[in-house]
């Protein structure tokens, strides 16, 4: 059973921290890939038994990646969000901080 767990960090530390993830994510498939073509090579000498289990292991490796990088998706996704929201509330505080003031009023004015 898998459960997640969930962090918070500061908005400008997303980039480092999802590219701190994904170089591990890298190392991990540097490994899964020489783990793969063991298994390969041992298609050779050794029964079926151990090939299996050998096999179904580097799925679930690579399943963990999969998550992993999804992850990593999930928090640069909501980073931009983040940016985009941002951005758009600095826009919109220029816009009215720019646009003329209208002049109040006076009794009787018809609108």
């Amino acid at each position: 059973m898998r459960t997640k767990i969930e962090y918070s960090i500061e908005l400008k530390d997303v980039p480092r921290e999802a590219k701190e993830k994904i170089l591990s994510i890298s190392e991990d498939l540097e490994g899964l890939s020489k783990y793969c073509y063991a298994v390969a090579e041992d298609l050779e000498s050794d029964s079926l038994g151990p090939i299996l289990r050998r096999v179904d292991n580097l799925r679930k490796k690579l399943f963990q990646v999969d998550n992993s990088l999804e992850d990593c998706m999930r928090a640069l996704a909501g980073y931009g969000d983040t940016l985009t929201q941002i951005q758009q509330e600095q826009a919109a505080q220029k816009a009215a901080q720019q646009a003329p003031a209208e002049p109040p009023q006076e009794a009787g004015e018809d609108v």
